[in-house]
């Protein structure tokens, strides 16, 4: 067939049905492209919440390791119970260990290629590892496991080491988490003594501000360096506040405002532990600073550190039988209830100390929400291609930020907190 035989070529001035049709096909195309804009646009306005718009909302927004709580699609979500995500997320922890078996710090991910490679390891003093062993242990009172037990009774030996670790460094809860443990019927006596052993001998550098040592000193008794309470601390008037001393800038440093929102509930399971005074006057203590930042730098405490001031405040309720102070932890956790981001960790246990203290089932209802929220906003979905690497952990967030990092201590208590449910 010649050039000119070809049914493609028409004779010359004429336009071929094909390409009249394609002309056609180009013109609609152009029309259609600005309403599927608007489509989209609309889409963004109208509807924020969809899965789509939020993932791809979530990538534009990205600002270095910072990008706005994603969303993941809801069929994904009903395939997996709370405790199916919870033995996904035992199975992640017990991979987080260094050559000693000590958990890691952290491990860092890579949005763009969907890699965590990058582990923060735990270093001498081991800090991060005890609320792992908590949910852990948090996770077995839920399964009854005994292979779930003897990974705790693992973890309690090599913490207990002092050739695997030589210190314990504590910047959070070491006591209230390992004293929980410590009144289970689950463990010998042997690995109770081990349990105590993790908690007083921990040591923090926050542990002894000046204005503290004003009020507690070291004198050598019995041959052994022992602190005497040299003075008293009056818990501070919440109706009717006043404070000793201005805030310092340490004071405003968010690692110290950390471990001053979670002092409190420190010292008082140390206390009820030994029933030692020092503890008690620490615990007031540091009651009374965290409620001088929540007076009067307000702002400096995020959802986290408020959440861990409730639960201090629930537990000098427990201790000290004064309403106010449950008062004061059932306003924090409305004031918190309102902005309706709640999807911490601590936060769910905020919620359960209180529904616990109270028997209000609003609470647990909250408790609820907030556990939700966790799996829907920060799970790292096995499976689903949407975040990251979807093994079966938890990412950490900053209000309404996820951070592309994985810390063991945030996936130990998520772990912990899925035991409510």
């Amino acid at each position: 067939m010649s050039e000119l035989d070809s049914p493609f070529m028409a004779p010359a001035g004429d336009v071929p049905e094909p390409e009249i049709k394609l002309k056609k096909k180009f013109n609609f195309l152009v029309l259609l492209l600005p309403l599927l804009l608007l489509v989209i646009a609309g889409g963004f306005v109208y509807f924020p919440d969809a899965p789509v718009f939020k993932r791809v909302t979530e990538m534009i927004k990205q600002e270095g390791n910072l990008t706005t709580v994603p969303s993941v699609a809801p069929s994904q979500q009903n395939k997996l119970t709370n405790q199916e995500i919870a033995q996904e997320t035992l199975a992640w922890l017990d991979k987080q260990r260094d050559d000693r078996g000590v958990y890691h710090v952290s491990r860092a991910c890579d949005f763009n290629n969907k890699k965590c490679d990058e582990v923060l390891p735990a270093g001498t003093s081991a800090h991060s590892g005890l609320p792992a062993i908590w949910g852990v242990f948090k996770n077995f009172q839920i399964t009854g496991a005994r292979d779930t037990l003897e990974i705790v009774n693992r973890d309690i030996n090599v913490y207990s080491n002092n050739n695997m670790v030589s210190y314990l460094n504590n910047d959070f809860w070491n006591c209230k988490l390992m004293y929980e443990m410590w009144q289970n019927d689950s463990f010998t006596i042997e690995q109770k003594v081990k349990i105590e052993d993790l908690c007083f001998n921990s040591k923090s550098t926050y542990y002894s501000p000046p204005d503290l040592r004003e009020k507690v000193d070291l004198e050598l008794k019995d041959n052994l360096w022992q602190e005497v309470v040299k003075g008293e601390i009056v818990p501070v008037d919440i109706n009717n506040p006043s404070f000793e001393s201005s805030l310092s800038e340490t004071d405003k440093d968010v690692n110290v405002i950390t471990f001053y929102t979670s002092a409190t509930s420190e010292f008082l399971s140390r206390y009820n532990w030994k029933k030692s005074e020092n503890d008690l006057l620490k615990a007031k203590y540091f009651f009374n600073k965290s409620f001088q930042l929540y007076s009067m730098e307000k702002s400096l405490l995020k959802n986290n550190e408020l959440c861990l001031f409730g639960i201090s405040s629930v537990d000098y309720f427990k201790f000290s039988k004064g309403e106010k102070y449950l008062n004061l932890s059932k306003l924090i956790f409305d004031q918190l209830e309102k902005n309706n981001s709640l999807n911490q960790p601590v936060c769910a246990i905020f919620a359960n100390d209180l529904f616990v203290a109270t028997k209000d089932n609003k609470y647990k209802e909250n408790r609820k929400v907030i556990v939700k929220n966790m799996i829907e906003q920060t799970y790292d979905f096995s499976g689903y291609g949407g975040l990251l690497e979807g093994n079966g952990s938890f990412l950490t967030t900053d209000e309404q930020k996820i951070s592309f990092t994985k810390i063991i201590r945030n996936n130990g208590l998520a772990l912990g907190v899925l035991s409510y449910e």
